[in-house]
């Protein structure tokens, strides 16, 4: 079993249990299932970050799984582009410290 499969099996997501919850429906017992399902949603989120981590993912993980699930591919591209760039000159700042302090 690998990493996600074993993550949508320990804490029962499906992301097909939740495609409809794109707009409010209009009835007031739908609006209230409709909110029940969207907590239930971001708990089962937050329980496959907790078991991501429990698991040692944050040592090598640039994001937890639940930012997978909410983000559209566009945005995982251009927000890890934007993350990797920071770390690159976090790193760069350090060498460029120590080649003035040499000269």
């Amino acid at each position: 079993m690998k990493g996600n499969e074993m993550l949508y099996y320990v804490t029962g997501f499906r992301p097909s249990d939740y495609e409809d919850m794109a707009e409010k429906p209009a009835g007031i017992w739908a609006r209230i299932r409709w909110h029940f399902k969207k907590i239930r949603y971001k708990t089962k989120l937050k329980r496959m970050d907790e078991v991501w981590r429990m698991m040692g993912g944050s040592c090598f993980g640039l994001f937890p799984p639940s930012f997978y699930e909410t983000h559209t591919e566009e945005e995982i591209q251009r927000i890890t582009d934007e993350t990797m760039a920071r770390l690159r000159k976090m790193v760069e700042e350090p060498d460029q410290r120590t080649a003035e302090k040499k000269e």
